[in-house]
């Protein structure tokens, strides 16, 4: 079983998956290697993973408090358009 900080990003991606804009193009990572043809997309990962100390308990059972902090990533293509009449 994937890690609760997995599951979480994962179940993230799932519920951005087929939006409008992005369709399937949601990838649970940053370091996803995009190409201009998956562009637009959605990149989502983990930028901390805190423990909260104060939570922690050394009875049984065993609870442990965790601060998750995601980012959900937009990546777009633009075009170049000619030089501007205004300069």
């Amino acid at each position: 079983m994937p890690h609760v900080r997995t599951q979480i990003r994962n179940a993230v991606t799932m519920a951005l998956a087929g939006l409008a804009s992005t369709g399937a193009n949601v990838h649970p990572s940053r370091v996803w290697i995009l190409q201009q043809t998956d562009l637009p997309a959605l990149l989502v990962y983990a930028v901390s993973d805190q423990v909260d100390e104060e939570q922690l308990t050394i009875g049984r059972p065993r609870k442990l408090t965790r601060d998750l902090s995601l980012v959900v990533e937009a990546r777009a293509a633009g075009i170049t358009l000619g030089p501007s009449p205004h300069r």
